[in-house]
């Protein structure tokens, strides 16, 4: 222990000396969390109990809004994350967290300039004819300010956060000691969870790769009018610098207020954002890591012939890439799950999750659950089918994920945007239809041209057939899901209602049904 203190140089240990110091305030709030649950929530059951959690809720999400936006880095990105979340924990949280997404802590200009010294060996004022000290918005990584070029041109440029990439390591090493002190306790090696965390932090904080990634998704939506990916001006780029051409006029893509000011159709925005996942999904297997609302943003469409709305894809420094293999595979398994093919459906699920492959297809949609038992059916129909998993199975699930990344950082993209869809009041059928056509594009490139305008008459007939195949499909789906709704209907409290009003209605529609058959019968 010792010779690896006095191996260290001074500054390294100072930052890992405050990493602990971190991870120390962290975990005493999350036991202050902890005991204010126990404490306030002691002998109380029933309607009681859930009154009085709101205010815990309401102070907890508050207080760990507080630790992400003092520490940022790693804990601004957990919170971000666990923004994303719905159904796992209350909304209280996730609207509180929301915040991180783009409105974190911002650092003052003197302490940002610094990076365009080290970079540029100028000021960012000297670099540029006009730059606005105060950001536009900022996150985990970095702060954006707008800016203007000599040539006339407005720009946005990301700048990251000086010393951030030695206190995220100094946080990776921290929690890395103490996964190794507890390994023995933990129900599977999660260090590969953490090293592939430092890979894709390393990825983010990198400017240059997400300029090319920007570069890259613009080329393949180039067919797409209705989405704009700004693009880098090389000249002003660096590691920790990205320049970008600025889009006027966005708003987050879930801001229904800013939708209706423009009269911008919800559905029509909710279309664009669910075929560009589903596009770089099942057919560019090149899927953005972080589509949360501070991310995708969406404008009155610039062209005014047009109309309508246009989405801006931003924030490119963490994409995920799936091999053809992978990528037809989830194709085929979408196809499945959609149309019923149990059979294709069960080994697909068993090579993607192994012990999990029972219950990966709810990962996808919860309107997959053709083969569940009727318990199950009525768990999900109340939100509940996450908690039927076992935490021995999860373990192992993620444990086999290690070969599999890919199809994580999958799960993990696809999740945000089923909840901006959501935000939108995007169908469920909606989603699946569209998504079901994107996997057809995937493995039958005739489609997809098709779909991108196309006349070519087999591959338009082969799309024909396909689209009432699923419309018959979903149709099925969507009424057995409603029979769930009916049991869970049954299986709770709600039943003594039904109970009272079953018999009223029966006798009601047996009093039309005999007025039908017997046309001279009148009421008394």
């Amino acid at each position: 222990f010792f010779s690896c203190i006095m191996a260290m140089d001074m500054e390294k240990l100072n930052r890992l000396a405050k990493g602990m110091a971190r991870s120390k305030n962290v975990m005493d709030t999350a036991k202050e969390i902890r005991d204010d649950y126990m404490t306030t929530l002691e002998g109380l059951e029933g309607e009681a109990r859930t009154v009085a959690m709101q205010p815990i809720h309401e102070r907890s999400a508050v207080k760990l809004l507080n630790i992400a936006k003092e520490y940022g880095g790693i804990y601004n990105k957990a919170g971000q994350f666990a923004a994303s979340l719905r159904g796992p924990i209350p909304k209280i949280y996730t609207d509180t967290l929301a915040e991180l997404t783009d409105k974190a802590p911002f650092k003052p200009f003197e302490e940002i300039d610094k990076r365009f010294h080290q970079e540029f060996q100028k000021s960012a004022k000297e670099l540029f004819a006009e730059f606005d000290e105060t950001p536009l918005a900022a996150a985990s990584l970095a702060q954006v300010h707008k800016a203007k070029l000599e040539d006339g041109r407005t720009v946005a440029v990301k700048v990251q956060y000086p010393g951030l990439a030695e206190q995220i390591e100094a946080d990776l090493e921290v929690i890395a000691t103490l996964l190794k002190m507890n390994s023995d306790q933990l129900p599977f090696d999660m260090m590969w969870l953490l090293n592939d965390f430092r890979g894709y932090l390393q990825k983010e904080c990198n400017f240059k790769g997400e300029a090319a990634n920007a570069a890259k998704v613009a080329e393949q939506f180039t067919y797409h009018n209705r989405v704009y990916v700004p693009q880098p001006v090389e000249d002003f780029c660096c590691e920790t610098v990205l320049t970008l051409e600025f889009a006027e006029g966005c708003n987050r893509v879930n801001d229904l207020g800013f939708l209706a000011k423009h009269k911008i159709d919800p559905m029509q925005v909710a279309d664009v954002v669910n075929e560009v996942s589903s596009t770089m999904v099942l057919v560019n297997g090149f899927i953005h890591g972080d589509p949360h609302a501070g991310n995708v943003y969406v404008r009155p469409h610039p062209d005014k012939e047009l109309g309508g709305a246009q989405v801006v894809v931003l924030d490119h420094g963490l994409y995920h890439d799936l091999n053809d293999e992978t990528r037809k595979s989830l194709c085929e398994l979408w196809q499945a799950c959609v149309l019923g093919n149990i059979k294709e459906k069960n080994r697909l699920c068993e090579k993607f999750a192994g012990p999990m492959a029972h219950f990966f297809p709810l990962l996808l949609s919860q309107w997959f659950v053709q083969d569940i038992t009727i318990s199950e059916g009525a768990d999900l129909a109340a939100g509940r089918y996450y908690q039927n998993v076992d935490l021995q199975e999860i373990a192992k699930f993620l444990g086999g994920m290690e070969h599999q990344k890919s199809i994580l950082g999958m799960l993990h993209s696809t999740g945000y945007t089923r909840f901006l869809l959501q935000d939108l009041g995007y169908p469920e059928y909606a989603r699946l239809e569209a998504t079901s056509k994107a996997a057809l594009a995937g493995l039958d490139p005739g489609v997809l041209q098709a779909l991108r305008g196309s006349k070519e008459p087999e591959a338009l007939a082969r799309l024909q057939k396909y689209e009432g195949e699923v419309t018959a499909a979903l149709t099925a789906l969507h009424r057995r899901n409603l029979w769930y709704g009916f049991l869970y209907l049954l299986w709770t409290r709600k039943v003594h209602i039904l109970l009272v009003v079953l018999p009223l209605l029966l006798l009601i529609g047996a009093y039309f049904w005999a007025s039908r058959a017997a046309p001279g019968l009148t009421r008394p």
